[in-house]
């Protein structure tokens, strides 16, 4: 049986800053579409349907910042860069509530819609950016 050790020091490298800024644009847009969408059919209130793509456009705004404050296109180390992504995500994690409460108050949205809208890009949009960096590092990294 063999059995694999990972080196003491992993190499420096660099994510991919587009790809990255890309996923969570492009799962935002895919809820904010679906979204409309499906409260387009079902006839509900415009309230109810403009809450999708605001709160879509919420969580692009927290992901993207929450992107380039990991700065993705310094050369780190992997312990490092897990470290960056996780200060990132409980930034988007608590950015994000305080933005959709900022909504919430300034406009008459209905606050259901808003935070369902809000849950459902935020999830899709971690996922994706999960996706990428998982790829990019399994690229970069070969077991």
């Amino acid at each position: 049986m063999t059995t694999r050790t990972l080196p003491t020091e992993s190499p420096a490298i660099v994510l991919p800053t587009g790809m990255l800024i890309t996923a969570v644009l492009a799962a935002c847009f895919i809820v904010s579409v679906f979204w409309i969408g499906i409260a387009w059919q079902m006839g509900w209130d415009n309230q109810v349907i403009i809450a999708g793509p605001v709160g879509g456009a919420a969580v692009a705004l927290t992901g993207i910042l929450g992107v380039l404050i990991m700065t993705p296109w310094r050369p780190r180390d992997m312990g490092m860069w897990m470290t960056m992504w996780m200060a990132a995500t409980v930034l988007r994690l608590l950015l994000t509530p305080a933005l959709a409460y900022l909504l919430y108050s300034a406009t008459s949205l209905s606050g259901t819609a808003l935070g369902l809208a809000i849950v459902f890009s935020y999830f899709l949009a971690l996922l994706a950016e999960w996706v990428v960096l998982d790829r990019h590092i399994n690229k970069v990294l070969p077991l």
